[in-house]
């Protein structure tokens, strides 16, 4: 009897382990079925890159392909609402696409790769923006200082470097009656030109990112010659003293003073060397102009065969009794041939004017060419 009841008690515990391994392997076959039933996913290969370059309202899709299973890619915006194809044709290499009438603002692009067979890759994304009337209408002409006019040379001071500026436009008129159009790195303080006759405007030239394929532009600024560019005063009144100067050693082009106010480039002063003896540091030229200038820009002219042997550190002195002086900055004069403008650090008036050299490339000897200095007499 008892045995009998142990078999039965097997039998039972059979037929639940049966039961529950089928349910079992019922619920498992459920998971998957539904994935077998609708078949097998292909993905076509993904774009390997995608560059958005910002423009004017448009922006320029730049991508690269490095599989030869893509035949088309498919550029989406605005969350997937907007769309369009680039021809691709199972090759591979660079190709772009220009997004034409995209207002002003930020985008972002997916792309997505289709082979042959309609199937799609999944998608890569990036950030772009485009540019317009809004960010046109933060920008500001660059800073111009001043204009110096002399002859037919005409000197642009420039201000400093303003943000996301690549350079400035330039217009005016030369000596043969023709417009001239320039641009001018933003980098550059300064702009000569020696073929000016009139005229003069200007725009500052502007890109919203390194690597935006558009360049925007200030409106021009049309600078009133007769208001704004100073000429260079006339000397032929003028006198000049100076610490030392080279008497008898040097004639006829070198020497004396006074060649340094008779506009010729090829005549200088020069410290004395002969005599007693050199004499050192500091030296100085003083300029009566016989009457008081606004005084905007001073140009001093090395001796054009010995740039390298000349003071190389100066300050700007004014006065107006010519016995006591008040600096008005201290400077740098380049080894550079032809004129250097310098401006005083403050604003000028003044009949005498004094270049005082404190420091030179040999301690002792020092010349200048010539000395000018632009503005308006004021008396």
């Amino acid at each position: 009897m008892k045995q009998f009841r142990n078999i039965c008690l097997i039998c039972i515990l059979s037929c639940i382990s049966s039961v529950s391994f089928f349910y079992s392997c019922s619920d498992m076959n459920e998971l998957s079925d539904k994935f077998l039933d609708e078949g097998e996913i292909v993905y076509a290969a993904k774009a390997d890159s995608l560059h958005p370059l910002p423009g004017n309202q448009r922006i320029m899709m730049k991508l690269w392909v490095g599989s030869q299973r893509v035949e088309t890619l498919r550029i989406y915006w605005n969350n997937y609402a907007n769309y369009v194809d680039v021809a691709v044709g199972n090759t591979t290499g660079t190709f772009e696409k220009m997004l034409d009438n995209m207002p002003e603002g930020g985008y972002i692009f997916q792309v997505v790769s289709l082979d042959k067979f309609g199937n799609k890759s999944l998608p890569l994304e990036a950030n772009g923006n485009t540019y317009g009337p809004r960010f046109r209408s933060s920008l500001n002409n660059r800073l111009l200082k001043s204009v110096i006019a002399q002859d037919n040379e005409l000197q642009i001071i420039w201000g400093g470097i303003v943000d996301k500026a690549l350079g400035t436009q330039v217009v005016y008129t030369n000596i043969n009656g023709e417009e001239v159009e320039f641009s001018t790195p933003i980098a550059s303080d300064t702009t000569i030109i020696t073929d000016w006759k009139s005229g003069l405007k200007y725009n500052t030239v502007f890109v919203p990112e390194e690597s935006a394929i558009d360049t925007f532009n200030t409106a021009f600024v049309d600078y009133e010659a007769e208001l704004h560019i100073y000429k260079k005063l006339n000397k032929l009144a003028w006198t000049v003293e100076a610490d030392t100067y080279e008497a008898t050693g040097q004639l006829p082009k070198g020497g004396l003073v006074e060649f340094t106010i008779d506009d010729d480039k090829d005549t200088f002063w020069h410290t004395r060397h002969t005599g007693e003896g050199p004499t050192n540091y500091p030296h100085w030229l003083a300029f009566d102009m016989k009457k008081k200038a606004a005084i905007t820009h001073v140009a001093l002219t090395s001796r054009h065969d010995y740039l390298t042997s000349d003071f190389t550190d100066f300050i700007i002195q004014a006065s107006d009794d010519g016995i006591t002086w008040t600096d008005y900055g201290e400077f740098k004069q380049p080894d550079i041939a032809g004129p250097q403008y310098f401006a005083p650090n403050k604003p000028l008036t003044t009949r005498y004017i004094r270049i005082w050299m404190i420091r030179g490339t040999d301690n002792q000897h020092c010349h200048m060419s010539e000395f000018s200095a632009f503005g308006n007499y004021v008396e």
